[in-house]
């Protein structure tokens, strides 16, 4: 859990930005979306109160956040159609206020981007931007589907997208165009996602692959460069 989390932080002397998890929306519009977000549905043991998690989440903030210039606490809303409009919108406003960050999964799969589009009449990065919850402090992990003008929407927001190269890989999720929203001008980072759906954590392991991902589906050998395979897994 989040807190074993933090402990082992405090133990060991690294640096963390830990996010607690956020929920408010079972989501059983979506059973029966046999490769959407977990099956269609929230599983039962990760349901929880939406105001629980808001109130747990600013009480970890009060108590650890800027320990020692080295753990930051974020929001962690889980993904769209199981974070309600209202509270995503709070999320991204009180992660503003406070200075901190807030990450989300975003266009993970196509049928993500199909579900908004059904239930909102629009695309996942266009559905944020109406609620005025895409902001620089977001970090939208995955981003695999983006169109070109969510790549713009993104880079206009200063909002950074978080590239899991062996997960996408793994549930055959699809390729992010990683070149080209760093062509755009996004700020790209680079993660692993969780271990089920990686079964490691390797940064050494997600930087080839990214490069080499890149280098398939734009058919170009130098699509990402070395430094920026580097900076994605640093300082960006």
């Amino acid at each position: 859990c989040i807190r074993d989390s933090i402990e082992t932080v405090l133990k060991t002397g690294i640096r963390a930005a830990i996010a607690r998890h956020i929920v408010d929306v079972p989501a059983p519009e979506r059973a029966g979306m046999e490769k959407a977000y977990l099956g269609g549905y929230l599983h039962q043991g990760l349901q929880e109160d939406g105001e629980y998690c808001l109130k747990d989440a600013l009480r970890l903030y009060k108590k650890y956040h800027g320990y020692e210039d080295r753990l930051w606490i974020w929001f962690g809303p889980r993904a769209l159609g199981v974070v309600s409009s209202e509270l995503l919108s709070r999320v991204a406003q009180l992660a503003s206020e406070l200075k901190t960050g807030w990450n989300i999964h975003m266009s993970e799969v196509i049928e993500d981007v199909e579900y908004t589009i059904s239930r909102f009449g629009k695309r996942p990065i266009e559905y944020l931007k109406d609620i005025n919850a895409l902001n620089r402090n977001a970090v939208l992990v995955h981003g695999v589907h983006l169109d070109e003008n969510e790549i713009n929407l993104v880079k206009k927001a200063g909002a950074s997208i978080a590239h899991n190269p062996s997960s996408n890989m793994k549930l055959s999720s699809g390729v992010a165009p990683v070149a080209k929203m760093i062509r755009e001008g996004v700020n790209v980072s680079l993660g692993s996602d969780g271990g089920p759906s990686n079964n490691m954590y390797n940064m050494f392991q997600e930087m080839r692959q990214a490069a080499l991902l890149q280098a398939v589906a734009t058919k170009k050998p130098d699509a990402l460069t070395p430094r920026e395979v580097l900076r994605m897994a640093t300082i960006n």
